[in-house]
């Protein structure tokens, strides 16, 4: 039997060799010679694009090569292998197609045009490739003139580098095969990014990666842009880069800033929501729990979450996504929330992976074909199947007549090996996880950690999966025991994979102790080695509390030189025992935090000395004790406590923001005895500024999560989903602007998007997932349209800057510059940072209509200023009153130089209005919210799909009025054929104002005979 080579051991083998004969060359061509020497040696062990591009990626690296030389190694790679093709098969299929008159041989002229093509030949003249050609031709035995056969093809293409080989294949591919075969720019680009991504690149790297290959398979600036966008928002690229990214990637393909925004916009709908991807998890789900409905419940589920995995892996979602998507499948399916805590893990084991089913069953074929003979005898397959956590009891007799009864069944002879086409039928009934397990297990300590795939590193994927599906500490723990426990962890890894996992859901160290302890005898560990365990898990938990405090300390503005200080006073609280176990364990060392953590009590009286032996001073002494007691340095925020930690609950530290301050620390002492400088909360919170703190993508997705959920628990009366009754009192009870934002034309409509699954009513995930992936459009709209207002790139919209560039204030229907300000401008500096307008916008999307006792009384007083007629139906300020003969006449306070549109809710001229715009006489958001719902409702019957724009304008007439307006547009109506519905509307709505203005203020200077014209008083 020949001895066992992976695709790490020949890509790194032939790396060596490549290096070693091309010595003496630059590093840019040896690192050339090992990256293109180790792709082919990767292929060729048949080994799946994302570990050829790991493996390439080692073998640079091995070189000498930069971490930047392995990214961009292994994206090529990736290129290399996406096809599925070897170079020979690649060749081949070239020349075929390069042979446009099919005579079996290529003329001159059916290769210039190819050949100048590439990228690496544009420079080139036609007289000297010509020249070249023919000497080629004349070398090889051929007189000038002749053409080339496939042979001497083949001889011509050898001193090619594999990816350029690539290249000329899939740039001879036509757009439907590119499509048909999964090799059009988009999907190499994606597989570029991917590698790139695994290989370290940061989101810069990964996106030039991925530009690079959309560009040389002359894709247009704004696939590039897309391309680039796509892979960097992958990366974790927060929006603002996205936009850089995007745009630079369009300057260099040709493309425009309008391509570069929309490709940005599209990468985050892709990459950070990817609804369809859950959408089509929740499908297979329940299609897989309808044909499951007569099996036990276990089995049922078990089906249900393979199936949801499978679908969400093959739409590309991220690791989180598929976990997401695959535990609310579980828990629809009638699940409990340990099922869908245990689901939610296992589909991340999957998809961490980064293979789909058909590469991991491949390339557990080719690692189990020790011989390499094609096949798979069965003294192959036993070992591997009997190891499985789930065959552990079978006998080996009853296997191998299981393995020949398959094999006869499937037209073979008792006795012969299986080809590859039957082993992928043998392994059709694992479902994904025991295919996942397979391949992992397969793997070499050494290739595990090269693809990022060991075992440690896997049951994390499975910790941050639990956590999020809503599993405690022990739930999370468990999860990540049995990861590791399944990928032959010793049991010190199982301990401290556990360890951390319940660390990350702020387990305390007492339960840290019991959960490794637990974890590690589960695992098979000694009843010696126990204490060592428990201690280390202890430890980790004191350092990693460290770490946080730092972070937390830097993350609130803390100052350098307290920086070690505080770190110190909280690891000499945290540390109740010695590190002793750390080392023993092989517990790893939080990145960052020093593991020599001191032996000393966890008391105040230990964290004030170590404070005051780092260097802490008196004067911040108490205040550290006190943070320190309260662990509230794991937790950042800003400006509640001098050293930037969250108060703690039921200790009043230092709510006053002075240095040190022992007396406002202290809860027992009234703050209203100490000295005058000594401020009570609510009155000094009231008196300072408000600070809106920064949000980058990842927080703002989960704010508009965490608000969403209230609106759901709001409405829900308890249910576990909205019915239709629901769904239209949640839509008609938004304000027109977040109907308008949120793109929400009617409730049916709504309904009929947001419903995932289908089944006619709103869950609690459906209404989050599908609310904040919309919501998430929007505010991204919002940061590049603050970014281009933005003239000066101060980070800051200026009075100045909103009015030359008043796109924003239309957008966010203000009327002026002032309003925005007066609206936005939180800290009171007289300018509107990005926090604050994301701030506005969160609340903006997420606000509802009022329904407080005050509004009501409100309400109640304008109909008592106003008429008899109730406030829905009539438009009147609440300084108006009734004259006699039911006319409205002015009251005696107000000014004839007031705007009426402004009054009636807008006013479309904004600053250049010459009227005042008097927010007093304004009606009530209230009563445009209730007009604008019977316009909703009235557009949505008539079929009209009508713009914000209108809805603005009509909402500002009476309900009759605007109705009436609508109707006319309808089918079978008057006005029906009128073909720009929209800007009928908006202008029959402004003359609709105008006429009632007219008799509504008589009394008022007009001027023009016949015209009708206001005069503006002096």
């Amino acid at each position: 039997m020949a001895s066992k080579t992976t695709p790490l051991k020949a890509a790194l083998a032939a790396g060596e060799a490549a290096a070693k004969a091309a010595a003496g060359k630059s590093k840019a061509e040896i690192l050339k010679k090992v990256a293109n020497a180790a792709t082919e040696a990767a292929i060729g062990e048949e080994a799946p694009p994302p570990l050829v591009a790991r493996c390439v990626a080692e073998a640079v690296k091995k070189a000498g090569g930069s971490k930047h030389e392995a990214v961009v190694a292994a994206a090529n790679a990736a290129v290399c292998s996406h096809p599925g093709l070897s170079r020979i098969q690649m060749t081949e299929e070239v020349f075929h197609r390069w042979d446009a008159d099919k005579g079996g041989t290529l003329e001159f002229e059916e290769i210039i045009g190819h050949y100048m093509g590439a990228s690496n030949h544009t420079d080139a003249k036609e007289a000297q490739v010509r020249a070249g050609f023919e000497k080629f031709i004349v070398k090889h035995g051929k007189k000038k003139g002749d053409s080339m056969d496939m042979t001497l093809f083949k001889k011509w293409m050898s001193s090619a580098t594999m990816l350029q080989v690539t290249f000329q294949y899939l740039q001879s591919l036509s757009a439907h095969e590119s499509l048909k075969r999964g090799s059009s720019f988009a999907e190499v680009a994606k597989a570029a990014a991917a590698a790139a991504t695994a290989a370290g690149g940061d989101a810069n790297a990964v996106a030039g990666e991925a530009a690079a290959v959309a560009m040389k398979l002359k894709a247009s600036g704004a696939e590039v842009a897309k391309a680039a966008a796509m892979a960097a928002a992958s990366a974790g690229a927060s929006d603002e880069e996205l936009a850089k990214i995007s745009e630079a990637a369009a300057a260099k393909a040709g493309g425009s800033k309008e391509d570069a925004k929309k490709a940005s916009l599209a990468a985050v709908e892709d990459i950070k929501a990817n609804p369809v991807a859950i959408k089509k998890a929740l499908a297979a789900g329940k299609q897989a729990s309808e044909a499951a409905k007569s099996k036990p419940k276990a089995q049922m589920l078990k089906a249900v979450a393979d199936a949801a995995t499978q679908a969400a892996m093959a739409e590309g979602a991220s690791q989180p996504i598929v976990a997401q998507a695959v535990a609310e499948a579980v828990k629809k399916a009638g699940g409990s929330p340990h099922d869908a805590v245990t689901a939610a893990a296992n589909a991340a084991v999957c998809a961490h992976a980064g293979l789909s089913r058909e590469q991991m069953t491949q390339a557990v074929f080719h690692r189990w074909d020790e011989d390499k003979s094609g096949t798979l005898e069965f003294e192959e397959v036993i070992g591997h199947y009997m190891g499985a956590s789930n065959h552990s009891d079978a006998k080996e007799a009853q296997v191998r007549a299981g393995f020949e009864k398959f094999i006869v069944k499937n037209g073979k002879q008792k006795g012969d090996p299986m080809d590859l086409v039957l082993f992928k039928k043998w392994m059709s009934s694992a479902t994904v996880l025991q295919v996942t397990f397979q391949y992992l297990q397969s793997l070499e300590t050494d290739e595990a950690e090269a693809l990022g795939a060991s075992a440690s590193m896997v049951a994390q994927a499975a910790a941050a999966a639990a956590k999020a599906a809503g599993g405690d500490a022990n739930a999370t723990a468990d999860e990540a025991a049995a990861v590791a426990m399944k990928l032959k962890a010793s049991p010190s890894d199982v301990a401290n994979a556990s360890a951390k996992a319940a660390s990350s859901v702020g387990a305390s160290e007492e339960q840290l102790a019991k959960i490794a302890a637990g974890a590690f005898q589960k695992a098979g560990g000694s009843k010696e080695d126990l204490e060592s365990a428990t201690v280390a898990a202890k430890s980790y938990a004191a350092a990693c509390d460290a770490a946080a405090a730092a972070g937390a300390f830097q993350k609130a503005g803390g100052s350098k030189e307290d920086l070690e200080s505080v770190t110190v006073a909280v690891k000499s609280h945290a540390a109740a025992v010695s590190t002793k176990g750390i080392v023993a364990t092989g517990m790893p060392e939080p990145s960052g935090v020093s593991a020599n953590v001191t032996a000393q009590k966890g008391d105040a009286a230990a964290a004030a000395g170590v404070f005051q032996k780092t260097g802490g001073s008196k004067e911040d002494l108490e205040s550290a004790t006190v943070a320190t007691k309260s662990y509230a340095a794991a937790v950042p925020t800003k400006g509640t406590v001098a050293t930037g930690m969250l108060e703690p609950s039921g200790v009043s530290a230092n709510v006053t923001g002075q240095k040190g301050d022992a007396a406002a620390a202290d809860p027992s002492k009234d703050a209203g005895a100490s000295s005058a400088a000594d401020v009570p909360m609510k009155e000094a919170v009231t008196s300072a500024p408000i600070v809106l703190k920064d949000l980058n993508a990842s927080e703002m997705k989960q704010e508009f999560e965490n608000k969403f959920l209230k609106l759901f628990d709001k409405h829900s009366a308890g249910k576990d989903a909205l019915d239709n009754a629901q769904v239209q009192a949640f839509v008609s009870k938004l304000p027109p602007k977040s109907q308008a934002a949120l793109g929400i034309k009617g409730w049916k409509s709504y309904l009929k998007e947001a419903d995932l699954d289908g089944d006619g009513k709103l869950d609690r995930f459906e209404f989050q997932v599908f609310n904040t992936h919309r919501a998430m459009e929007v505010a991204n709209e919002y940061t590049s349209l603050f970014e281009k207002t933005d003239a000066d790139k101060d980070g800051y919209l200026t009075k100045d800057e909103l009015t030359k560039f008043p796109a924003i204030l239309g957008k966010l229907s203000f009327p002026n510059a002032n309003a925005m300000l007066q609206k936005v401008d939180k800290d009171g500096d007289g300018k509107i940072s990005k926090a604050e307008l994301m701030h506005h916008v969160i609340d903006l999307l997420t606000a509802e209509g009022s329904t407080s006792q005050d509004d009501q009384a409100n309400s109640k007083q304008r109909a008592s200023v106003t008429d008899n007629q109730p406030s829905a139906k009539r438009r009147k300020s609440a300084d108006q009153t009734s004259a006699p003969g039911g006319k409205r006449q002015v009251a005696v306070s107000d000014d004839g130089n007031k705007c009426w549109d402004f009054m009636a809710g807008r006013c479309w001229r904004g600053e250049k209005c010459h009227y005042f715009h008097d927010q007093a006489s304004r009606v009530s958001d209230s009563e445009l919210e209730e007009h604008r719902a019977a316009c909703s409702a009235a557009a949505e019957a008539a079929g009209l799909n009508l713009s914000e724009e209108a809805f603005l304008e009509l909402q500002t007439l009476e309900e009759g009025d605007a109705v009436s307006l609508i109707d006319s547009l309808a089918n079978g109506s008057k006005s029906e054929k009128v073909r720009d519905k929209n800007d009928h509307l908006i202008h029959a709505a402004r003359r609709k104002r105008a006429t009632d203005g007219k008799t509504e203020h008589p009394d008022w200077a007009w001027f023009g005979k016949g015209k009708g014209k206001r005069r503006r008083w002096a």
